[in-house]
């Protein structure tokens, strides 16, 4: 029978005793800044949770523990991934690395296919490798405050995604071919101006676009059939077109 081990909130500065074979582990929220050596073992865990300490270093062995279905690294100092995270193929609930100093991301990212939910905000990226396009099941993307100026082109291959959240970087320009999008927020950009493209976005619900540099709004944004939320507050809008009017008359907040 597998156990869990779970020592949460406890203020603990050295990793409880590794006497089993455990389904979860969780040492959520204490003070600890080493992982040893048998953690790496745990070859029946589906659940780590790590999150909330002092860690700064994380073993390749990591990638020993295929079985791992969700892993949360947040809320820590750990400055890289190894690249045999690529080797946790079941990694298919959620990633958590928010809260960090990474300035990378592995490439082997791309080898989690079956992942749905990626948290990676708050960290110093300035680039993504091409290969997070291959991350094919994702729903949920959290890139938020980073250092971004740029997503790659094979961005456009996360098809199935429906929620992306890109605030607080430096990106221009919007992705426009994730066609599954219902959720986009990219407050807090550098944008001048929206692309006719993001008519493409056909599912789309709901648009933050708060505190960037847009100062006209082009008419073609009616063509957003499903837009339930438009948010433009903090632009330096040059006026307020009367066509917005439209938008609300059919039920989609606007908020300028």
């Amino acid at each position: 029978m597998k156990m869990d081990l779970v020592f949460e909130n406890n203020g603990l500065q050295t990793f409880p005793a590794l006497e089993g074979n455990y389904r979860k582990i969780s040492v959520f929220n204490n003070q600890l800044s080493q992982l040893p050596d048998e953690l790496w073992n745990q070859l029946t865990c589906v659940e780590l949770n790590l999150s909330c300490n002092l860690f700064e270093h994380l073993d390749t062995g990591i990638g020993q523990l295929t079985a791992v279905e969700m892993l949360d690294l947040g809320h820590n100092k750990i400055s890289s991934i190894p690249s045999s995270i690529g080797n946790i193929i079941n990694l298919h609930r959620y990633l958590y690395v928010h809260d960090n100093k990474l300035t990378e991301l592995p490439p082997s990212i791309g080898k989690l296919q079956q992942l749905r939910y990626f948290n990676c905000s708050e960290n110093l990226l300035e680039r993504l490798p091409d290969e997070i396009g291959e991350m094919k099941s994702l729903i949920e993307l959290n890139l938020s405050k980073n250092k971004l100026s740029k997503l790659p082109d094979s961005f456009a291959q996360l098809t199935t995604l429906k929620v992306l959240d890109i605030s607080y970087n430096k990106l221009t320009d919007l992705p426009f071919q994730n066609y599954g999008l219902r959720e986009l927020t990219s407050r807090s950009n550098q944008l001048e101006q929206i692309s006719e493209e993001i008519t493409q976005l056909t599912h789309l619900r709901r648009l933050d676009l708060r505190g960037n540099q847009i100062t006209q709004l082009p008419e073609y944004l009616l063509e957003l059939s499903k837009l339930e939320r438009l948010d433009l507050r903090w632009n330096p809008l040059s006026e307020i077109p009367g066509w917005l009017q439209k938008l609300e008359d059919r039920g989609c907040i606007v908020y300028t």
